[in-house]
């Protein structure tokens, strides 16, 4: 007689038993000789252990994992054997030391031994990658701001190109008014000018080589050896020129031979307010610091009181880049050097705005195209707090570029003449 045996495997020993001890009696039920019954019996014993060493072999991973699939937590000390288990099956935690590679450890679970240089990490940070909140070294910032966007004693040495800050340079950025950034035209306008008055403290004046107290000549020697000395790449003391930007050497407390390099009003002195009318008002203008600059002599000549603006005629370019000439309607115009012409174009904005003077439509027009192909650079800044250290103001427009937008048209105010200042 021939039976159809079928099992069904389960994780649970018991029921084997059970299923294979049923099959058996069934079985033996219809064998007539003891004989037979015995060997039955038998093979049945036989079917058990077959059953459950089979059972073994293709339980879940929930019960028994083989060697590479246990996972940590289901493995009690003892239970995995060293050749069980390769380091790169085991997760963290569960690999001793010497089987867990560099790039497998994270940190807290390597120890001092097993971490080589470059790996170790701070919380998860490599060596170079390490970061105060994400910054890099050699790249410290406060918060996440690269070389450029640094407020004020964040930008670290290395950071300064040799052309933007020099050795014994100081820079600072200072940020805008909030308040600033609400206002518009006339509004900010006003704002601005009691910024700069306000703020504004008038140099002392001292003798000239005739022995009067001039207020310009005491701000055009601070001008040379104060505010513009700085150094070259080749480390030399100096001036440079504003419209060609040429260098030249300059000892200290010196002011350079007139006759090559002379002092500039980047805004005309022919152009402020009438000397006669106003002695005093006049002299604190013509002797501002934020417009005087250093100009090579025949260049200052050439420019005379011309209106800045890119000729479309030229008419005189043996200085160029510095250069003059006429436009379509007739205007004569001055030009200089691209790298210094958005310091020009701020240094005639704050001039508007501190003395109430009128910047014309086609000078302007061109002053803001400046402004914004030549931003503003780490020198600008230091020499605009160069300035403040003496006169106590400073230029809104370099510490707030984005202000120029806010203003639709510098005209002529009168704030300034409501001032009391002291002279001469």
């Amino acid at each position: 007689m021939r039976h159809a045996i079928s099992l069904t495997y389960t994780t649970n020993s018991n029921e084997i038993h059970i299923i294979t001890w049923a099959i058996f009696m069934t079985y033996t039920s219809n064998v007539k000789t003891m004989f037979n019954k015995r060997l039955l019996h038998i093979i049945s014993l036989l079917i058990m252990w077959l059953v459950i060493n089979g059972c073994d072999e293709n339980l879940q991973p929930e019960d028994q994992m083989s060697a590479g699939t246990m996972s940590a937590g289901t493995m009690t000390a003892g239970e995995m054997t060293a050749g069980e288990m390769t380091a790169g099956e085991m997760t963290a935690g569960e690999m001793t030391a010497g089987e867990m590679t560099a790039g497998e450890m994270t940190a807290g679970e390597m120890t001092a031994g097993e971490m080589t240089a470059g790996e170790m990490t701070a919380g998860e940070m490599t060596a170079g990658e390490m970061t105060a909140g994400e910054m890099t070294a050699g790249e410290i910032t406060a918060g996440e701001m690269t070389a450029g966007e640094m407020t004020a004693g964040e930008m670290t040495a290395g950071e300064m190109t040799a052309g933007e800050m020099t050795a014994g340079e100081m820079m600072t950025l200072v940020q805008c008014e909030m308040t600033w950034l609400a206002l518009t035209d006339d509004s900010l306008v006003e704002a601005l000018y009691r910024n700069v008055s306000e703020t504004y403290e008038p140099i002392i004046p001292g003798e000239d080589l005739g022995g009067n107290i001039n207020r310009y000549t005491t701000a055009r020697s601070i001008m040379f050896s104060e505010i513009e000395r700085r150094e070259n790449q080749a480390m030399e003391l100096g001036i440079y020129t504003i419209y060609t930007n040429l260098f030249t050497a300059l000892p200290p407390n010196t002011e350079p031979d007139h006759g090559d390099v002379n002092c500039e009003h980047t805004w005309p002195r022919s152009r402020l307010i009438d000397e006669d009318e106003e002695p005093t008002l006049y002299s604190h203008q013509q002797s501002d610091l934020h417009h005087l600059l250093p100009a090579r002599s025949v260049i200052n000549s050439l420019r005379g009181s011309d209106r800045f603006g890119e000729p479309a005629y030229v008419m005189e370019d043996q200085y160029a880049p510095a250069v003059s000439g006429q436009d379509s309607d007739g205007h004569n115009l001055f030009s200089l050097i691209e790298v210094r012409r958005g310091d020009v174009a701020r240094v005639i904005f704050y001039m508007s705005i501190r003395w109430g003077l009128d910047i014309i439509d086609y000078e302007e027009q061109t002053l803001r195209s400046w402004h914004l192909a030549d931003p503003v650079d780490n020198w600008e800044r230091e020499r605009n707090t160069r300035i403040a250290s003496y006169q106590g103001n400073r230029n809104p427009f370099i510490d707030c570029p984005e202000l120029v937008d806010r203003i639709d048209d510098f005209v002529v105010h009168s704030y300034s003449t409501l001032e009391t200042l002291p002279t001469p």
